[in-house]
């Protein structure tokens, strides 16, 4: 099975991640972002069932100023989507610790053919930024294109749907 778990900051408390790329955006780039949002996301393929999916969320999320779920947040309320990943072949350490995490969660050690990924989520309330000013933020303040992969959707694509993060290498 796969699963998407999200885990988000609390909104009762402060996203500093968020505020570190308004405020870069801004002073870097010239750029205005109207309020960010950030979100880690875990792909998980494993022979795991929902309650244990569930449990996992529950348990990668610090309770005290994080929020962990199955599947996707809806957030109508912004313009674009940054995700960013690791390439196929890139070691992904944090993806490999919630691999091992989630093995010692569901109480058994996981298979060859059952994995993780990780990512990052920046969500942008951004009207007036267009796609090569977006480009620009992903490229210039939130990714390393020798190894990480970035990803932008605009709203349309983003009320369609965020695609599951999984970069295997294939032969």
């Amino acid at each position: 099975m796969k699963y998407r778990i999200e885990i988000s900051p609390l909104r009762k408390w402060r996203d500093t991640r968020a505020e570190a790329l308004q405020a870069q955006a801004k002073e870097i780039l010239d750029l205005n972002i109207d309020k960010v949002k950030t979100r880690d996301v875990y792909s998980l393929i494993a022979d795991i069932t929902t309650e244990q999916a569930q449990n996992v969320a529950e348990e990668l999320a610090n309770p005290v100023i994080q929020v962990g779920k199955v599947g996707e947040t809806a957030e109508p309320e912004y313009d674009w989507l940054i995700v960013v990943g690791y390439r196929p072949g890139v070691t992904d350490n944090v993806g490999h610790t919630a691999f091992l995490a989630v093995g010692d969660i569901v109480g058994r050690e996981l298979s060859e053919d059952e994995q993780a990924f990780s990512s990052i989520e920046y969500l942008l309330k951004a009207p007036n930024m267009g796609r090569t000013d977006v480009e620009r933020v992903a490229n210039e303040l939130l990714a390393n294109p020798l190894i990480q992969t970035m990803t932008i959707l605009d709203a349309a694509e983003i009320a369609s749907g965020v695609p599951f993060n999984a970069p295997i290498v294939t032969e």
